[in-house]
């Protein structure tokens, strides 16, 4: 059988998940939330939605591409040797002292403050929920979008510029979260391609998510110049997952006040304060280690 090319395959296996995670989303919500494994409300319903959508094109993609005939993990440097255990270690701790100083910084501001009682039980749940999500989503997006697809950008592109298209896909798809709808749908297949066409304007509406698709380009430009210096991508997802556990995990003892735009929202990553962090230390990865004596 001819193999279709990839401007055909491509939109055709897009429009039919979507199609089946629309008609399937109703009833998988039904059963779950009937055995008490979800809520019957309208995040739940969004999240079996996306992940509907998630995890059939990730199998239609592993299919596709067959990405072990190149090695899953040796051009990346998640094996030893070079692999190390220092670097993401230090890279990890390094980001959540950073965030938390942020954090620290806007409540002596008065822009956040601590819950009054705090909820110590939320916080430990999402720790321990978030410590190990985190890292889960750090590995599986760093291996996609910092390993396969900057490799595969480069090879087209040219190794400076495969990381600025990345940093577009990789702001586009965080548009598509239960949170970013504000209108309630209902919880059948209609329901379910209005959410679509909502998470779709969302991601194209220059001031709904622009702020936020901004964010996630500089954070993802952070994340490629760590891989690059380090030549392991453990070291972008130590980073990547010590921002998920901050950023999902501290909302549970303090809630934010009035603040100016420039400082974001509870992500932080939608204001400028974040997007000039991240392009810093972009910057300082990016600098060569012994530069060249000056002559004369």
């Amino acid at each position: 059988m001819r193999r279709l090319p990839d401007a055909l395959f491509w939109p055709l296996a897009l429009g039919l998940t979507a199609a089946l995670a629309c008609a399937l989303a109703a009833p998988v919500h039904d059963v779950l939330a009937t055995r008490g494994l979800l809520a019957d409300d309208d995040r739940d319903f969004l999240r079996v939605l996306r992940r509907l959508l998630l995890v059939p094109m990730v199998v239609v993609f592993l299919w596709r591409v067959q990405p072990w005939r190149g090695g899953l993990f040796e051009p990346y440097g998640l094996r030893p040797p070079a692999a190390g255990v220092r670097t993401p270690l230090l890279a990890f701790g390094a980001t959540i002292l950073v965030l938390a100083l942020v954090l620290l910084w806007q409540g002596s501001q008065g822009w956040l403050e601590f819950e009054d009682p705090p909820r110590y039980g939320e916080l430990a749940r999402r720790l321990a929920l978030y410590s190990v999500g985190g890292l889960l989503i750090g590995l599986a997006e760093e291996w996609f979008f910092r390993g396969w697809l900057v490799a595969r950008a480069a090879a087209r592109f040219g190794a400076r510029a495969a990381p600025w298209f990345v940093a577009i896909p990789f702001g586009f798809v965080h548009a598509f979260r239960p949170s970013t709808l504000a209108a309630p749908v209902t919880h059948d297949a209609a329901g379910a391609w209005q959410a679509l066409g909502g998470w779709a304007l969302h991601a194209l509406h220059p001031l709904e998510f622009g702020p936020a698709a901004v964010g996630l380009a500089c954070f993802s430009l952070l994340l490629s110049a760590a891989y690059a210096r380090t030549g392991t991508l453990w070291t972008a997802i130590g980073i990547h997952a010590a921002a998920v556990l901050v950023l999902f995990s501290y909302g549970a003892i303090t809630q934010r006040l009035d603040s100016p735009p420039w400082v974001g929202s509870r992500l932080l990553y939608d204001g400028p304060l974040l997007w000039a962090l991240c392009l810093v230390a972009t910057w300082l990865l990016g600098r060569p280690r012994n530069p060249a004596p000056q002559s004369g």
